[in-house]
């Protein structure tokens, strides 16, 4: 498990800088980011990548990618090879630069308070958001082609190396 969000006692504030992203940050048995660097180790060899989403009225879902690595500096997402029952919001992230307040693309991240690959039109994923139960906005823990910009209640994302 490379991130885990969720309704949790104290909530982990994801608008993190970038050195928080490299190395990582939270609680590991509650919400938490394992840190792009450890992530890009993880997977120098390749990866398989499993987002599994849960919405507010507890539905599940997942999206499955057989490939999975981030390249190093900026960790450039090369993701594909979708299946899956939420929709292949990701892809369109495909080869983006990570980005936080204070690197990369700094005016979204500080726009919708996170980090993650964004690209400049919108967010069709944004799974390090703001967790915001019960709204619809474009900050929020989302997956726009399956629930919108719903909150989600929670995510798990897991890694396998190939």
């Amino acid at each position: 498990v490379i991130q885990r969000r969720g309704k949790f006692p104290i909530q982990q504030d994801f608008y993190q800088d970038w050195e928080s992203y490299k190395n990582g940050f939270g609680n590991m048995s509650e919400e938490f980011w394992l840190g792009n660097e450890n992530i890009r180790v993880l997977c120098l060899k390749g990866c398989k990548i499993r987002f599994d989403l849960v919405d507010e009225k507890g539905e599940k879902g997942f999206a499955l990618y057989q490939n999975f690595a981030l390249s190093s500096g900026n960790y450039n997402i090369n993701i594909g090879g979708y299946s899956g029952n939420v929709g292949d919001a990701i892809a369109y992230q495909n080869n983006y630069a990570f980005s936080t307040k204070d690197k990369g693309n700094t005016e979204t991240a500080q726009r919708v308070k996170g980090g993650w690959w964004y690209e400049e039109a919108g967010l069709a994923c944004h799974l390090n958001g703001v967790y915001k139960p019960g709204t619809n906005e474009g900050d929020t823990v989302n997956w726009l082609p399956w629930r919108d910009y719903k909150n989600l209640a929670g995510v798990e994302i897991k890694v396998r190396p190939k």
